[in-house]
């Protein structure tokens, strides 16, 4: 096993699209502002399910039609709803996601954060602001990276993700099912919540034997399956 310079790690954008979501929205009523609201508070933490597709009732759907016009890229999609739920509610949901899991991992564990787009003030964090670093610098010299991608309508395997398990390195990911199409459950380390985040890096962290030979273990299943395509 490695002598690692950092125990738990995160890499990436923090705020993400949430500001520019929040200044679209801020152009609504009350009313619809609060709904979407509402469904990022629903919908935040949770990762199992999609709670909130198929819920934007149509004058909500009439007012960001008006007021916040779709960019062409989100045209491919099958309804208006999943449209705007990936262009303005998830940048805000991903926001509510990292705060949540960020919150509740530094509580008992020092997180030290690369690549951010902002200043973080958490207890036991470290902003490695100062400079940028290659991610699979990152991962490499990280016991534990906690690695968050972005929610996506229609799920997609995390390139990040499988770049840092085929390097060796052990992940730590919300669960997502596409991963069982590809993988069994045994082959990757998922939280399901912030708490569950919480107890696993504490876990890993305590258990850095099992920690190796986790991420051998997701090594080798990434490896089947790149040799399969």
């Amino acid at each position: 096993m490695s002598d690692y310079l950092y125990e738990v790690s995160y890499s990436g954008s923090f705020i993400g699209k949430c500001l520019q979501s929040e200044q679209l929205i801020s152009t609504l009523s009350d009313a619809a502002r609060g709904y979407i609201k509402g469904l990022v508070d629903c919908q935040k933490g949770h990762y199992e399910a999609l709670f909130i597709r198929n819920h934007i009732p149509q004058y909500v759907l009439n007012e960001l039609k008006e007021h916040c016009p779709l960019p062409n890229e989100y045209a491919s999609y099958q309804s208006e709803s999943d449209a705007y739920i990936q262009y303005i509610l998830f940048p805000m949901i991903q926001f509510e996601d990292k705060k949540l899991i960020f919150q509740y991992v530094s509580s008992e564990n020092t997180l030290e954060f690369f690549n951010l787009d902002c200043d973080i003030s958490l207890p036991n964090s470290v902003n490695h602001s100062g400079y940028v670093m290659n991610p699979e610098e990152i991962y490499r010299q990280s016991m534990i990276n906690i690695i968050i991608p972005d929610r996506q309508i229609n799920p997609a395997l995390s390139e990040q993700a499988i770049t840092a398990m085929l390097m060796g390195c052990f992940v730590l990911l919300p669960y997502s099912s596409i991963y069982e199409q590809f993988f069994s459950l045994e082959d990757i380390v998922f939280f399901r919540n912030q708490q569950d985040a919480l107890t696993k890096v504490s876990y890993y962290k305590e258990h850095k034997t099992e920690c190796y030979e986790q991420a051998l273990r997701s090594q080798a299943a990434v490896q089947k399956l790149l040799s399969n395509y």
